[in-house]
């Protein structure tokens, strides 16, 4: 579907804001060109006259008053507190490793009682995917709105994701939403979807005994990430989701970590949906199964019996 053109006119206003102000953005988050090129990415997908499955309009219109409010408070220099984000907000969050700003997109449930503690995930975008667009899909905020979760999205470095400075920013993301929201601290989970996917095996172990259970959604560890995983993540769960169609992170090689993680001390669930890749909309209903499952502490052991097959693949560019 293509948007209706106030959607394009208000990005193209927020990418003029953005380049006006860059030298100062810059200064703020060392993320501008990142930031005008991820605009740029989102003006070609949504100008296409065919649109793309997962960004309908209403998800554009979300998408928009996003990354217009995160331009706003980069520009302003003001960043939005945690605690007075409704719903869907972005804000800025201040890195512990270089003392920028760094983005992040919030959700939390309408109707929410501020004294009651909810569940938190915070999930890792894919590549070519900013923590906004991830947000303006549909699905994903009637998941979180269902299952009465809080939804954090660190911006971490983009594509950079399985960085250093990405670690970081995953921590301090969660450091901040702990600190400003009611959040079960028994029940916190890392959620990566696709680069997300990988990269959370790479962020995971490093404070394995911050999270509840992990979830990973057309995305598998990497050879080099095994030792770490088996390290930090033994006597956890994981919740493994694959794309019957997917040809970058195929079935089997997902299915097949999870059956070596199993061996290995960490419970790992597996669930595959026939005919998905890795859009969050095709995993459908097997991601929401597993979201569900993950949130409500499943304990049945589902990993088939398989070796893991290595190397792994380089995910695409394309989510």
């Amino acid at each position: 579907m293509k948007p209706e053109p106030s959607v394009l006119v208000q990005l193209n206003a927020v990418r003029a804001r953005l380049v006006e102000h860059f030298a100062l953005v810059q200064e703020r988050c060392h993320c501008a060109g990142s930031l005008q090129a991820r605009l740029d990415s989102e003006l070609v997908r949504l100008s296409a006259v065919a649109g793309t499955r997962e960004q309908t309009e209403s998800g554009a219109l979300v998408l928009a008053a996003l990354e217009s409010s995160l331009v706003d408070q980069l520009v302003a220099g003001k960043y939005a507190a945690l605690d007075t984000i409704h719903e869907s907000g972005s804000t800025l969050i201040r890195s512990k490793l270089d003392g920028s700003v760094q983005p992040m997109a919030l959700f939390v449930p309408a109707q929410n009682d501020r004294q009651r503690n909810l569940p938190l995930v915070v999930m890792l975008h894919g590549a070519d995917q900013s923590e906004n667009e991830l947000l303006s899909i549909p699905q994903l905020r009637r998941l979180a709105q269902t299952s009465g979760a809080i939804v954090a999205l660190p911006w971490a470095r983009g594509d950079d994701l399985k960085s250093s400075a990405a670690a970081s920013d995953v921590y301090d993301a969660l450091d901040a939403t702990e600190s400003m929201l009611s959040v079960d601290r028994r029940r916190v989970y890392l959620a990566g979807l696709s680069l997300g996917g990988i990269a959370l095996f790479k962020i995971g172990p490093q404070h394995a005994d911050r999270w509840t259970a992990f979830l990973a959604i057309a995305g598998t560890l990497t050879t080099d990430d095994m030792q770490d995983v088996v390290r930090g993540m033994r006597g956890k769960q994981i919740f493994m989701v694959a794309g019957g169609n997917d040809s970058f992170v195929k079935p089997s090689y997902i299915k097949a970590a999870a059956a070596w993680l199993a061996q290995n001390g960490i419970e790992s669930h597996y669930y595959e949906q026939a005919g998905g890749d890795r859009t969050f909309l095709s995993l459908d209903p097997s991601l929401e199964r597993a979201w569900r499952d993950m949130l409500s502490g499943v304990r049945e052991i589902t990993a088939p019996d398989i070796e893991m097959p290595s190397p792994q693949p380089t995910p695409s560019k394309k989510n």
